[in-house]
């Protein structure tokens, strides 16, 4: 079948070469400031063909460009805001480079600000929708993340960031990455002031933008071109504040730029619960840490891209620093990226939740528990790219990376289990305390050359990981409500560890005028996962092995994929670039396929892949298993006219379980919420398909964005969760008491979700304001088991957004905002606990500075439900603000007065719907703060 399948896919692709356009040329340049010579970062550059198609792209921080199309005749087009476009006929034959085009300043625009702002406030450049800074004004304090929010199709909620309905993983500045992937502290550290144009793409991975080929692995980008002269000077901010009750908060931000040097420094220090730039800081990243296996859970644990967003739950205290630095060395030819962090975060919780287990046609069991814990989490983190142009064709990238991380917590938890009546089944009291350590590191290394023949690539590369977690844990708690009562005094001591060691090789070749693929990537891992428990003596020494909770599990798994894939299209081929770095400083204007042409790939691997378990405690068994798949992918891309785009993904991916969900050992943090592993377990597979449309009106300044996307999964895993009715032994030395649960995970099919999102922006000239309206639904469909009786959860959400943010000017600077959220739930195995509600939300800002030095702001959040419980989800109205007085020099520095949750109703809730369980949870949250603030800003430029 995978022979098969792979010649009717390239045999589909020959029939389509032949219409395809010739091999592709390079066409280089400059773009500068005709009076000055100075560089035009981010101009336009389009070579519009006899028959309109167009291809394009935008000048990187050098204001160079280089484009790739086929020989023949072409208009040549280059345009930037406030200055005259440049055209002239060109005809290609050969690479050319056409020098520096200079272009001249447009009086009669700069004296036409407002009309300007609508009519080029954003542009389609192919993959790209890119934004006039301008054209969104805002106050003279803002950062980038105040500017970002205003874009079309761009919203900001709760510290994470998502463009065209994805989150965002990564901002560069000018084509260079900037605190890798920590958004928010790259967002919160850069002036608007600097900021000339904002562009939002799916940056490609290093492998797919030198070979052209779709690998999958693209992240939602956003970068920040900076305005003209920037290039050098110093820019930052410092600020400290003070409150009643020893509150305080301190922090700053220090940029340099010098050429192609760049270096910033970000700290943060503060007891009112702003916890990161962004958060991999809980220990859970790999099988749980601290208190995080105790039912709840809710922001700890979990994937490393979970916690890059997700803040711990309580009241934290953190000191934070961050350092960024990139440079071009030698002549350019090896650019260096890299960044530090170091955080360190006390938590406190003061936590309930109350479950509604769901079995056999109704509702079995209540769960609630209450949980107070401290906890001091700790991490490192250090991150390097290199990338050196070894020769005109080959270039070498290697990428290091380096975490360490530690927990101490202390806690109590009281839960308790009762039948729906009221009648108490089995309660716990237990406390805990833990010390956990963790250190991740790993490298990749890939050489990559292109050949005199355009197309024709190699690309070699090795990369290896390890990870390692140890700690102790020590544990007391009784259980009642079982015949003798079960009081335990244990210690446990992990000791984790996984290896991982791969490669890859990838070859491309021009045929019948597309590109062909060939593709090898072996992958080998292997980790040992041990778990000692030991019981108190009569001394209180823990010498008393306690097997039933011990276990010793060795993994190893040997990954084999072969692939072929074959691309085609007016966007030329890759590896057509004189220069082996590509487009990486004006990757964010990149033209695929062009504005009207077509471009396709499709492909498929095979893969073949073993693996092997062995466990010693607390049973024997071996496994021994060997998997074949065929993973066909394919995309589309085509061009709607000059302003328009349709993409078109369909992608196969399989996920091997890990050594803890083949682990079956019982975990015990929660005396009635145990869980195991399952050495059953078989690995997944997902069938995603995604569809999006984009088109802008440049005239009118509107973008119009869609989205279709779904996904659906074989052997999906899922839970499956017994609900015990009286004591029952389920492991050897192991009894399960009666209201106690056991979880553990299983194969199932059925599960898939489905997902619609559309938004379109515009001006308001009534208002002088900018609009963004979405409309999204999404349904999702999850199997699980309970008792042995599966439970299909279908859950429905229809939601809208309206946003209103101000142009007027810098001294008014407002946004309205209003959005709603219906969630419908239906169980097929419990109708009676069928729910929906609505989730009402609108917000409204303002900063005003009505007078010379004198600045008003406010800040007003209302959340309300409708159709829950008022006692467990109650209306909140958070109010904030500040009054400041700003003096010296360009109202460099200010003091002032600010206020957060005036009304004291913030209340930190939740509802989850599983296919198990309905669950509201809160947390003690921070309440009221006053603080008295001084802040300075740092401007130097042209130095």
């Amino acid at each position: 079948m995978p022979t098969r399948l792979s010649l009717a896919l390239l045999g589909l692709a020959v029939l389509a070469g032949p219409t395809l356009a010739q091999s592709p040329v390079a066409v280089a340049g400059t773009v500068v400031d005709a009076e000055t010579g100075a560089a035009l970062p981010g101009a336009t550059v389009f070579l519009i063909a006899e028959d309109s198609t167009q291809t394009g792209a935008a000048a990187d921080v050098d204001g160079a460009f280089r484009l790739a199309v086929a020989p023949g005749a072409y208009r040549l087009r280059v345009t930037f805001v406030g200055y005259v476009a440049a055209e002239r006929a060109l005809a290609v034959t050969e690479a050319v480079d056409l020098g520096a085009i200079e272009l001249t300043e447009d009086a009669e625009a700069l004296g036409d600000v407002e009309v300007e702002a609508t009519r080029q406030r954003v542009e389609v450049r192919g993959d790209t929708t890119a934004f006039r800074a301008d054209a969104f004004p805002v106050n003279p304090d803002a950062d980038a993340g105040d500017l970002v929010e205003k874009l079309p199709g761009v919203a900001v909620e709760n510290g994470t960031v998502t463009a065209e309905g994805e989150t965002v993983r990564r901002v560069l500045v000018d084509g260079r990455e900037f605190f890798g992937t920590d958004v928010q502290a790259a967002l919160a550290t850069l002036p608007a002031e600097i900021i000339q144009e904002v562009q939002v793409f799916d940056r490609q991975s290093d492998a797919a933008r030198f070979s052209g080929f779709d690998d999958g692995e693209a992240e939602k980008t956003i970068n920040i071109v900076t305005r003209p002269g920037m290039g050098n000077g110093q820019f930052g901010r410092a600020y400290a504040g003070a409150g009643p009750e020893g509150s305080y908060l301190a922090g700053g931000n220090m940029t340099i730029l010098s050429g192609d040097r760049r270096v910033t420094v970000v700290g943060l220090a503060n007891n009112v619960d702003q916890q990161n730039f962004a958060t991999e800081d809980l220990l859970g990243v790999a099988g749980g840490g601290g208190r995080g296996g105790r039912g709840r859970g809710r922001g700890r644990g979990g994937s490393v891209g979970d916690l890059l967003v997700d803040d711990a739950d309580g009241i934290n205290e953190t000191t934070a620093l961050g350092v960024s630095y990139s440079d071009k060395l030698f002549d350019e030819a090896l650019e260096l990226e890299g960044s530090y962090f170091f955080n360190t975060t006390d938590n406190r919780l003061d936590a309930a939740l109350t479950r509604s287990y769901l079995t056999n046609g109704a509702v079995s069991q209540l769960y609630g528990e209450t949980e107070l814990s401290e906890g001091t989490n700790t991490n490192h983190r250090l991150s390097l790219r290199a990338e050196a142009d070894l020769s005109e064709r080959t270039q070498l990238t290697v990428r290091p990376q380096l975490s360490v991380q530690s927990n101490a917590s202390t806690g109590s938890l009281l839960g308790l289990t009762t039948l729906p009546a009221g009648d108490l089944l089995a309660e716990t009291n237990s406390v805990d305390t833990a010390d956990l350590d963790a250190l991740s590191g790993g490298v990749s290394a890939f050489l990559r050359h292109r050949f005199d023949t355009n197309g024709r690539t190699l690309t070699l590369g090795v990369d290896g990981s390890a990870n390692g977690q140890d700690g102790v844990r020590n544990q007391a708690y009784t259980v009642t409500g079982r015949a003798e009562d079960d009081d335990v005094d244990q210690l446990v001591t992990t000791d984790a560890g996984s290896q991982q060691v791969g490669a890859r090789l990838e070859y491309t070749e021009p045929i019948a005028g597309g590109q062909l693929q060939l593709s090898y990537r072996p992958q080998l891992s292997w980790g040992s996962s041990d778990r000692l428990a030991s019981l108190a003596d009569a001394t209180g020494t823990y010498t008393l092995p306690d097997s039933a909770y011990s276990s010793v599990l060795d993994q190893r798994s040997l990954v084999q994929q072969a692939g072929v894939a074959f691309r085609f299209g007016s966007g030329g081929r890759g590896g057509e670039r004189g220069s082996p770095r590509g487009d990486r400083g004006g990757e964010g204007g990149r033209e695929r396929g062009g504005r009207s042409g077509l471009s396709a790939q499709i492909g498929v691997d095979v893969q073949h892949e073993r693996l092997e378990a062995e466990q010693l405690l607390p049973t024997a068994f071996t496994v021994d298993r060997s998997y074949w798949s065929v993973l066909p992918s394919a995309r589309l891309r085509f061009g709607l006219g000059e302003t328009g785009r349709v993409n078109l993904d369909y992608r196969t991916r399989t996920q091997t379980p890990s050594a803890s969900q083949l682990q079956d050992v019982i975990d015990n943090r929660n005396p009635l919420l145990l869980t195991t592993g399952n050495p059953d377990l078989q690995p997944s597979t997902t069938h995603s398909v995604r569809a999006r449309f984009n088109r802008t009106d440049a005239e009118g300044g509107s973008v119009l964005f869609g989205l279709l996307s779904g996904t659906y999964g074989q052997n999906a895993v899922v839970t499956s969760t017994t609900l015990a009715t009286g004591d029952a032994e389920i492991a050897p030395g192991v009894v399960l008491p009666a209201g106690a649960q056991l979880t553990r995970p299983v194969n199932l099919d059925g599960y898939w979700n489905a997902r619609a999102l559309a938004t379109y922006g515009r001006p308001v000239g009534l208002l002088k304001s900018n609009a963004n309206v979405s409309l999204g639904a999404s349904y999702s469909s999850t199997p699980g088991l309970v008792d042995g009786y599966e439970n299909v959860t279908d859950q429905l959400g229809i939601d809208g957004r309206l946003f209103l943010g101000s142009a007027i000017s810098e001294r008014l600077d407002f946004s309205l905002e209003y959005g709603a959220r219906y969630t419908a739930v239906t169980n097929s195995a419990v109708p009676s606990l069928d729910d929906d509600y609505v989730r009402h939300q609108a917000g409204a800002e303002l900063t005003w500075l009505p007078v010379p030095y004198v600045v008003l702001a406010t800040d007003v959040r209302a959340l309300h439900y409708a159709g829950l419980d008022a006692s467990v989800d109650p209306t909140q109205v958070l109010w904030g603000g500040r009054i400041g007085y700003k003096f010296l020099t360009d109202d460099l520095a200010e003091v002032s007065l600010s206020f957060a949750d005036l009304l004291d109703q913030q209340a930190d809730v939740e509802r989850t719907v599983t296919e198990l369980y309905v669950e509201d949870a809160q947390s003690q949250a921070l309440g009221r703060t006053v603080m008295l603030n001084l802040s300075y800003k740092l401007r130097t430029f042209g130095q």
